[in-house]
């Protein structure tokens, strides 16, 4: 019996025309194995000793050289020369560095991975190190002297680990390289423009803390400095008067060596030609540099003392015959600009009755 099923118009077999038969796409292209990696053993010791040499110039270079010796999965993994030399780039580094210390930490892993090694997890400290790199003194106090150090040592080893284990063992599995991704993101480029603003901003905090906290150390030395000149002083007309019978050279005739007849006090008591009587001393002062305060800009150290002159002197010097060790409380010379007294028995004091306004 004929099987009108298979006869039926509805159930005939489909036909299409030969030249509308659909193809199949291309398959997608297999990504390369990536290659090994060239990385060799170095003494942790020697690296960590050549970073403080080289003032962490050595471990800067170091590191980012060692980007040329791992195989590149992505299209952002940094050559050896673009690692260094993006790193001497003004403001721009300040973003740079956190992007290739953080991956090299990444793709070190990676390869400890392929070996059957663990991660050395260092992207974290990799970042401190950063951090403390790009605040102005805290690097020098703790970034340059501990953090990086710390974490040079510790990825060095890590790679020594690596390279001796690889040396020996072959790879569990092979790296692929990744296509190419995308430019960079939002939150890179605002990093990069935040970055110059970040430092400026640190440094600014910072100056404005340590500037007027170092200006007033260095005022501070200067005063004693001065005061360290007027008990030199003080020494010198002792000095001189042991061997004068107990005389000040303004109280010694110029026939027995002092400068009585060449001063001139004045109406105050201080002398208005004090280079002679320091020019007699020389000997006891033995530089004329003692003679100028180290707070006074106006004058100038003499280049010996047979040409000084007042334009070389900062101290006001007393004379006449009251002005002895005889009388101990009298004042013998004055620092004008720190307020600083030294008197006759040769004791130095402050006194702000004798400091006169800035700008005499």
């Amino acid at each position: 019996m004929p099987d009108d099923t298979a006869s039926s118009p509805g159930n005939q077999p489909e036909t299409r025309p030969p030249g509308n038969v659909p193809t199949t796409g291309a398959p997608p292209p297999v990504p390369a194995p990536a290659p090994s990696h060239q990385l060799t053993t170095f003494p942790v010791i020697a690296v960590i000793l050549l970073h403080y040499c080289t003032c962490g110039i050595f471990s800067l270079v170091w590191l980012n050289l060692m980007h040329g010796k791992l195989s590149r999965i992505r299209s952002d993994d940094p050559s050896a020369g673009r690692a260094v030399g993006f790193c001497f780039i003004p403001f721009f580094n300040l973003y740079w560095i956190f992007f290739t210390l953080r991956r090299l930490s990444l793709r070190v892993d990676e390869q400890r991975e392929l070996y059957g090694l663990p991660p050395s997890n260092l992207r974290g400290l990799a970042t401190t190190a950063c951090i403390f790199q790009v605040i102005p003194y805290i690097n020098f106090l703790l970034g340059y002297t501990i953090i990086t150090p710390i974490y040079l040592g510790l990825m060095q080893s890590s790679v020594n680990q690596l390279a001796r284990t690889s040396a020996t063992t072959a790879p569990r599995r092979t790296l692929t390289v990744q296509p190419a991704q995308a430019e960079m993101s939002v939150g890179t480029i605002v990093l990069i423009c935040l970055c110059p603003i970040l430092f400026i901003f640190l440094t600014a905090i910072l100056a404005a803390m340590l500037l007027p906290a170092l200006a007033a150390a260095q005022r501070k030395a200067q005063v004693i400095n001065s005061e360290n000149n007027m008990k030199t002083i003080g020494v010198a007309f002792r000095i001189w008067e042991g061997e004068h019978n107990g005389q000040f050279p303004f109280n010694v005739s110029q026939a027995q060596g002092g400068t009585m007849e060449l001063c001139s006090p004045g109406s105050d008591g201080f002398e208005q030609n004090p280079a002679v009587v320091f020019m007699v001393m020389s000997n006891e002062l033995a530089s004329p540099k003692i003679l100028v305060c180290p707070n006074d800009p106006g004058k100038r150290v003499a280049p010996n003392f047979a040409s000084l002159t007042a334009d070389n002197i900062s101290y006001e010097l007393r004379t006449g015959p009251n002005i002895t060790d005889k009388n101990p409380e009298e004042v013998l010379a004055v620092d004008p600009i720190n307020g600083i007294v030294l008197h006759c028995d040769g004791s130095v004091l402050r006194d702000i009755r004798y400091k006169k306004p800035a700008g005499r």
